[in-house]
């Protein structure tokens, strides 16, 4: 699954990357597939249950910065240096771009466990929630610095979510998954912000 021959150390203006580029990858939860990225190169995808050729997404605008597989392993989600926040259906298709944020730095986009939303951080400090099957925002949250990156995750004791700041600081905070419960997880944030 080597990027080596796409990643050439003298990038002509023809190359999507090059040997500075940073790579990006995600695994599936059942670890069939696996998604791995260089800077604006079309995105590919390994179904590692037959070693075919991988597929290839492509559509962003900017370097892929993260990305995720729902749940349900029907969709991959990308964040990037341009504004993108983009979802493919990995059946075939173009990217449906759901930003919401105001700075062209998405530094990470992840699937919540339901697959229903889409959390995502950005260098304006803001962290977004965001409907998958509409597209529309759900809640936005503003930080006090950058938001580098971040992890939901399904847990024994719950639903987590977990980010990181340009500023050193690290938030951990349960992540409700209906809609109504988002307030109630913007405020125990808020609460873990202001404690500290």
């Amino acid at each position: 699954l080597s990027l080596a021959a796409k990643l050439p150390s003298k990038p002509t203006d023809k190359d999507c990357a090059s040997a500075g580029s940073e790579v990006h990858v995600a695994m599936s939860g059942s670890e069939h597939l696996v998604a791995v990225s260089a800077g604006i190169c079309p995105i590919e995808v390994f179904d590692l249950r037959n070693r075919e050729q991988p597929r290839f997404y492509s559509g962003h605008r900017g370097d892929v910065n993260s990305l995720d597989f729902s749940p349900d392993e029907t969709a991959l989600v990308a964040s990037s240096q341009f504004y993108d926040v983009d979802i493919w259906n990995l059946a075939g298709g173009k990217p449906r771009d759901i930003n919401h944020h105001g700075s062209p730095y998405v530094t990470s986009a992840k699937f919540s466990p339901s697959g229903k939303s889409i959390v995502s951080v950005s260098d304006d400090n803001s962290l977004i929630v965001t409907d998958v099957a509409s597209g529309q925002l759900v809640t936005k949250l503003d930080y006090r610095s950058s938001l580098l990156d971040l992890a939901v995750i399904k847990t024994a004791r719950g639903t987590l979510m977990a980010t990181g700041s340009g500023a050193g600081d690290v938030d951990v905070a349960p992540y409700f998954e209906n809609g109504n419960d988002v307030i109630s997880y913007t405020k125990s944030v808020l609460h873990d912000i202001s404690a500290q």
